[in-house]
């Protein structure tokens, strides 16, 4: 039985998931042909669907610190990577503009490709030192322009 919930669950779970995700690929691009700033308009209209994705599933977030990160201005947040959620709900709690890493691959994912390219996110390319090096000099640019960057630290999920 406890099989059999679990399943449904995740397929329930998984339904508003891609429901969210592919609602926000026709939104996201609408709302970024009216605003000025594309990679704004992109973040902004990515955070309403990450939040109804958490309502219909049930996940309630509860974020505790958020008084001791600095209200504006330059900073590197850098967390482990244990779930797919991590990204998420670091976006959706912290609400700031981050610029997160990403593996080069996930260019290749439709809609999150674009969505990755759009809100100016740092692809890695880890199997090439010397590119992933050319990005961290991407990085401090980013830093220098006060924004903030958030990196995972293992590189990849944990086991």
């Amino acid at each position: 039985m406890n099989r059999i919930v679990s399943f449904l669950f995740t397929a329930y779970g998984s339904f508003f998931v891609v429901f969210s995700f592919v609602a926000h690929g026709f939104v996201a691009p609408i709302y970024a042909f009216f605003c000025r700033d594309e990679r704004w308009a992109y973040l902004r209209a990515t955070y309403p669907f990450i939040k109804f994705g958490f309502f219909m599933t049930g996940i309630r977030i509860n974020v505790e610190g958020l008084e001791n990160l600095p209200k504006k201005g330059p900073y590197l947040l850098m967390s482990n990577h244990q779930s797919i959620l991590d990204i998420p709900v670091i976006m959706t709690s912290i609400g700031y503009d981050l610029a997160i890493f990403a593996k080069k691959e996930l260019a290749k994912v439709p809609i999150l490709g674009r969505d990755i390219k759009k809100m100016d996110f740092f692809l890695i390319d880890r199997e090439n030192p010397r590119k992933a090096l050319k990005t961290m000099g991407h990085v401090k640019k980013k830093l220098a322009d006060g924004r903030a960057v958030l990196m995972f630290c293992e590189g990849t999920r944990t086991a």
